[in-house]
């Protein structure tokens, strides 16, 4: 997926954000507690620093630690306002379910007809 990424960005110049690293560097000077009140301003204020409509994010696997108490989708849905996001998401779609992790798994979500466009790209 990421090779993927990497050459839709490459073509068509838009920026492509390592979620995981660039949110994961800002919230470790936060305590736990804060980090889940903080989480979705320190993004959006990350994401304000390109100068594009559209943004590609990879390796977003930290939106779904338990600790941050988010909704992942929610929070891209609410990302997406005012650009458009190209997100990996790390999960499957299977009929109408988008799923993330396993249902025995702490970080496991499920969302029943998504109201988002998905594109499923397989090697």
């Amino acid at each position: 997926k990421t090779t993927f990424l990497s050459e839709l960005a490459v073509q068509y110049s838009y920026p492509m954000i390592n979620t995981n690293l660039h949110i994961s560097e800002s919230l470790l000077e936060y305590t736990s507690k804060q980090r889940a009140l903080k989480i979705d301003k320190l993004i959006e204020e990350h994401l304000q620093k390109y100068q594009s409509e559209i943004l590609i994010l990879d390796n977003i696997e930290v939106l779904f630690s338990p600790e941050l108490q988010q909704d992942p989708l929610r929070l891209l849905l609410h990302l997406a306002r005012n650009r458009t996001i190209i997100a990996a998401w790390p999960g499957e779609f299977t009929g109408d379910s988008l799923m993330y992790a396993k249902p025995s798994h702490p970080e496991f979500k499920r969302y029943q007809k998504p109201e988002c466009i998905i594109v499923s790209i397989h090697e």
